[in-house]
């Protein structure tokens, strides 16, 4: 997060402002899933609440711009599990295969 960032919040935050200093023009922002909660080493996240030491203001509007968010995969004991249908890999990871999980989540 560099030297003078508490957290990649305050390096967004900063990196939105140097681009506006230079005139490059952002519409929107993606974050890959780093920035969720999972369990060690096994891809999935658990659900799609940021991390405090990664974003500690949420989802809240603090970059006031339009964000889009990638998941890749779920873990098998996300937040969801028991709420929806899931194709589940190797008891470690699932993919959500009941639409009314993305219209509920988004």
């Amino acid at each position: 997060t560099g030297p003078h960032y508490k957290n990649m919040e305050d390096a967004l935050i900063g990196v939105k402002e140097g681009m506006k200093e230079k005139s490059i023009p952002i519409r929107y922002v993606q974050w890959d899933d780093w920035w969720m909660e999972k369990i060690g080493d096994i891809p999935g996240i658990l659900s799609w609440t940021p991390k405090k030491e990664v974003f500690p203001s949420g989802f809240s509007d603090w970059l006031e711009m339009p964000l889009a968010m990638y998941a890749p995969m779920y873990s098998a004991q996300g937040a969801w599990i028991n709420d929806y249908h899931w194709k589940t890999v190797n008891h470690k990871t699932s993919i959500p295969i009941d639409r009314k999980f993305y219209h509920d989540l988004f």
